[in-house]
This record gives structure tokens, C-alpha cells and sequence, in this order.
């Protein structure tokens, strides 16, 4: 990695959240507006700064449920959820300015909406990818140090990998699966799930002493989280025992069978009509 930011747990919602609220603060402070109240000014800020992060988190998630839009490069990615979420934005600010500025009428919405769109969405696309520059360079949110939650394991034991500082105190634990999403990282574990802004390949480089494999380039799974591994054809599917399913790609399909055999004779693969 190029480097850390030691900020402790960060989770994507409350970084993204707290830069807007920052935002939002500064813009009102800066605002040259004598005919409203400081109140205002600040709302009308908040409102212009946290809706249009929420469009845009909502729209990245959302895009990241099409294999197409995961497999994009991720600027380009990032682009395009910037452009979507910033169009959604656009009739909300404009709602905006004429909730502020009685002068422009309701009747003249529509024709005032493409302006109102080229306004926006360029600063809100850019904005967006400048927030999300440090992970595609390669820096990344780094714990200051590992709090210990009832019950987790005593510190004889192995310690648990960096990234689980990310997590939620109360959701720290043994990993169980990864899954990458662009840039964020879902974790999985006995405690239950988070998403962190972290990549894949470095979690997967700090569990090479956990019994597990990266069956996907998207996850990472735990043996001891296998329920069954269901062969469909040249890929493969594996159950989990919490219900989750995680797809196996064919290039990876022979050695996870193997190493399964070896770790776990008691692991059943399934071959349907076989």
C-alpha cells in the first residue's frame, strides 16, 4: 500500500457523512446571503451537502449489484455513480433554490431543470471521486490499536487481523468471508457484518494463517464456515453455514476441492445429477 490514515474505525457511512456535514459547514460560513438568517443559510447547506452524499452511496450500492458495473475500471465506475447520484440530486437542489428564492416559479420547473442539472453534476461527480481518491491510490483507514470485546479471544491466542479494527466493537471477531464491493469490503464474521473501506488482497495477505481461500476475486472465505460445496457444471457454489451462498470460479474450483479433502474430510461436495 502507499499508506495509512490513522483515523480508527471508520466505517464508508460515517466518513462519507462526516465530510458532508464538514462541508455543509464550511459552505454556510463562507455564504454571502443577507437575506436569510444564519439558520437557514446553514440548513440550506446541510440539505445541499448530506442529500447529495446519500444519492450517491445509495446509487454506488445500488449500480454494485450488476456484475457489469463491478467489473468497470473503478474510475470510470465511480464516474458513473457520481453522474447518477448527482442527477438525482438535481430536482431536490432545485427544490431547494426555489424554497430560497421565491422569484422563480413552480411553473417553470421543468425548464429550468437542464440548467439546474449542469450545475450540479459536474461538481458533485468530481466531488465524489476526489472523496474516493485516497482508496484508489492505495491508502487506506488504519485502527490505532485493537480494543478486545467480551469474549473474543485472550491475547495468547493469535491476534485478529488489522482491518477488524474497522468493525464495529461489538461485531469484531473470527472472519469468517469477504466479499469486495469496488473499493468497500464487506466482512463477515462470528460477531456479524460491516462495511469497510479496505481492499480485498491486503485483508486476504493478513488471514494467510487462517484456514481458508480466495475462491472468487471478489471473496475470500473461511473452511470452517463451509457448509457444502455444490459443483454446477465447470464452477462451482459453495453453502455456507450461516445460509450465505458464494459462487466459485472454475479456475479455482479444483484446488478449493482438494484443499477441502485435506482440511476438512468431513466437508461434502455435491455433484447435482451425478
Amino acid at each position: 500500500m502507499n499508506g495509512q490514515i490513522e483515523i480508527g474505525g471508520v466505517t464508508p457511512s460515517r466518513y462519507f457523512f462526516s465530510i458532508a456535514v464538514v462541508l455543509g459547514l464550511l459552505f454556510a460560513m463562507i455564504s454571502s446571503d443577507p437575506d436569510h438568517p444564519a439558520w437557514i443559510v446553514g440548513l440550506q447547506w446541510q440539505l445541499q451537502t448530506l442529500v447529495p452524499m446519500a444519492l450517491l452511496i445509495g446509487a454506488h450500492m445500488l449500480l454494485l449489484r450488476s456484475a457489469g458495473f463491478a467489473a468497470m475500471n473503478r474510475w470510470f465506475a465511480l464516474g458513473l455513480s457520481g453522474i447518477v447520484g448527482g442527477t438525482l440530486f438535481t430536482p431536490l437542489a432545485l427544490a431547494i433554490d426555489i424554497w430560497l428564492d421565491p422569484s422563480v416559479q413552480l411553473h417553470q420547473f421543468a425548464a429550468e431543470l437542464p440548467a439546474e442539472w449542469l450545475a450540479v453534476v459536474p461538481p458533485v461527480a468530481l466531488c465524489w471521486l476526489a472523496l474516493n481518491a485516497p482508496w484508489q491510490l492505495g491508502y487506506r483507514l488504519q485502527g490505532p490499536g485493537q480494543t478486545e470485546a467480551p469474549g473474543q479471544p485472550p491475547a495468547t491466542e493469535a491476534p485478529l487481523p488489522e482491518f477488524i479494527d474497522l468493525l464495529p466493537l461489538e461485531r469484531r471477531g473470527r472472519v469468517l468471508m469477504l466479499k469486495s464491493e469496488l473499493h468497500y469490503l464487506q466482512v463477515v464474521t462470528e460477531r456479524g457484518s460491516g462495511l469497510i473501506l479496505y481492499n480485498l488482497g491486503d485483508a486476504v495477505e493478513q488471514l494467510e494463517k487462517v484456514p481458508g481461500m480466495l475462491v472468487h476475486r471478489s471473496y475470500w472465505v473461511a473452511f470452517a464456515a463451509i457448509e457444502k460445496l455444490v459443483r454446477k457444471g465447470r464452477q462451482g457454489e459453495l453453502h455456507l453455514r450461516d445460509g450465505n451462498r458464494v459462487p466459485v470460479s472454475r479456475n479455482r474450483l479444483a484446488e478449493l476441492g482438494s484443499r477441502l479433502e485435506a482440511e476438512f474430510a468431513s466437508v461434502q461436495a455435491v455433484n447435482p445429477g451425478g
